[in-house]
């Protein structure tokens, strides 16, 4: 049976092994460092027998002792310089024995050429062996190191592909002679680049949500998610940028990974889920956006039932204006409002429907409505919208439309006219509702909603 594993680990060693074999456990646990004390324990032991690692019992005053040496005499190595490298082991058993503390280091082979890494994002990238020291595989409280356990856990785990940042790429020459230390193959290693902020630094939790479920929270959809976090440092072929879950699962390939850092843009990710809500149908957009949001907000009772018909016309009405969720309920809220509970943006009032003669035109856009209402004709099919003329009053001198676009009116963009004509109906109750345009004598005018 075939098992498919993911490895994530974090910069400070932690890990977290994702299996997945048809749905139940994998064969490799535990799966927790902090249960696998012994494994590690068993496998340093082994390469220490096979002189492949040794004990360090150099304290910190000497190894500090040791680098300011080498640093007064310009020295190209200033790392470990092996002092208990060839140290006989029966002493260094007597040492153990007698409590002393100590390390155990890697001991890296003195012929060994330079550590040439085959990086599937970098290509190949190489690293001085010499350079290297012997370096702590084994802590001196019996933890081992980072360096060390990744290696384990991945060589036991029969990991193929190692793919992580690559600010890791340094720690990679130092796994490998790990791997080879324990004769094990060396995996695919392919290193990302790092996600920046819109400042251009590191992300951190300072630019906003660290976490997939404040996202989800948040509203964002879990297809639209993973589209966006896919375009960060890859593309299908480099314009493409609404890519289905399944194709990015079929058409995945390390080679169109780039090199160069990526930026998480909050506003683009917003329109990407903007896309995958307009890429809903009316019926599925009702379903899981719409309606849940407005029983949320308390607009529609959990008692009221509504026709298919109304709710997808509205729907018709709300998506297009929806980037979030919550967006939803802005954009509705005037269709459930009185005239008392109403609210109106001053500004947009005076742009628009505060101008003269106003008044006479909502009026006239409200006759027509209640003549086609009476002709029983639905104002809300869309295939007769574009017969809907109403009355010559409604219209200016040069045929155009007297009322065609006023934003933000009632809280978000409202639209009248032969083309934009709309009234939503609960036909469940029986009751219409519909906007009641009326002038005072000043001609200014005041729109509310009525029902009847």
């Amino acid at each position: 049976r075939r098992q498919r594993q993911m490895c994530i680990r974090d910069r400070d060693g932690r890990s977290r092994t994702l299996y997945i074999l048809d749905g139940e456990t994998g064969a490799y646990g535990p799966y927790r460092q902090r249960q696998r004390a012994e494994i590690y324990q068993t496998f340093a032991k082994e390469l220490v027998r096979q002189g492949k690692a040794y004990p360090c019992f150099c304290t910190k005053e000497q190894l500090d002792a040791d680098r300011k040496a080498a640093q007064e005499r310009k020295d190209p190595f200033q790392g470990y310089q092996r002092r208990c490298r060839d140290l006989d082991p029966e002493e260094a058993r007597r040492r153990i024995e007698a409590g002393e503390s100590y390390v155990l280091r890697i001991k890296v082979p003195e012929d060994r050429g330079d550590v040439v890494i085959h990086d599937a994002v970098h290509g190949e990238v190489t690293f001085d062996a010499k350079e290297l020291d012997d370096f702590v595989i084994f802590r001196s409280d019996g933890t081992p190191t980072y360096n060390f356990a990744t290696v384990v856990d991945d060589a036991m785990m029969k990991i193929t592909h190692v793919i992580r940042g690559d600010d890791h790429l340094s720690n990679t020459p130092r796994q490998v002679m790990v791997y080879e230390a324990l004769g094990a193959p060396v995996p695919t290693f392919a290193h990302i680049s790092m996600i920046l902020g819109a400042d251009g630094k590191k992300l951190s939790k300072r630019h906003g949500a660290t976490s997939v479920e404040e996202y989800r929270d948040a509203g964002y959809l879990s297809d639209a998610f993973v589209n966006y976090l896919a375009l960060l440092g890859w593309s299908l072929d480099g314009e493409t940028t609404i890519i289905p879950r399944d194709v990015l699962a079929s058409k995945f390939s390390l080679d169109r990974i780039s090199k160069n850092p990526a930026t998480f843009d909050p506003k683009k990710l917003d329109w990407v889920n903007a896309e995958y809500i307009n890429g809903m149908s009316d019926a599925q957009f009702a379903d899981e956006i719409m309606v849940p949001e407005l029983h949320e907000a308390g607009l529609i009772e959990g008692n009221v039932e509504y026709g298919e018909d109304w709710i997808d016309a509205l729907a018709a009405i709300v998506k297009p204006r929806t980037k979030m969720p919550a967006d939803a309920v802005t954009v509705a809220a005037p269709i459930f409002a009185t005239a008392e509970t109403l609210e109106y943006d001053e500004k947009s009032v005076n742009k628009g429907l505060a101008k003269e003669g106003m008044g006479a035109i909502l009026d006239a856009a409200y006759e027509a409505c209640l003549m086609l209402k009476d002709a029983g004709i639905p104002v809300n099919d869309a295939n007769n919208t574009d017969n809907f003329q109403p009355g010559t009053s409604a219209r200016r001198k040069d045929g155009s439309d007297g009322v065609y676009h006023d934003k933000n009116t009632a809280g978000q963009i409202v639209r009248f006219g032969s083309r934009h004509a709309r009234s939503v109906r609960n036909e469940v109750s029986g009751r219409s509702v519909r906007c009641a345009a009326q002038a005072d004598r000043h001609g200014n005018a005041h729109v509310g909603k009525t029902t009847q």
